[in-house]
């Protein structure tokens, strides 16, 4: 896995290189990783947990662990 750029628009407001709606990620801010939902509405794009805007790359969650029988 590797991390995706997000690419911020000042003048238009616009976040480029976002995941699908509904699909949880790492997103990194300031430092920080946390685990976010992308969230579309009318309004554009959010995270549940944190400003866009704040966020400057993001990466897929693992698969879940699945136990062998």
């Amino acid at each position: 896995m590797e991390w995706n750029k997000i690419e911020h628009d000042p003048e238009t407001g616009r976040v480029e290189g976002l995941p699908e709606p509904g699909e949880y990620i790492f997103s990194f801010s300031n430092g920080t990783v946390a685990v976010d939902e992308i969230i579309y509405d009318y309004y554009g794009a959010f995270l549940d947990a944190g400003d866009i805007y704040s966020v400057t790359a993001w990466m897929p969650m693992p698969e879940p662990y699945k136990e062998e029988k």
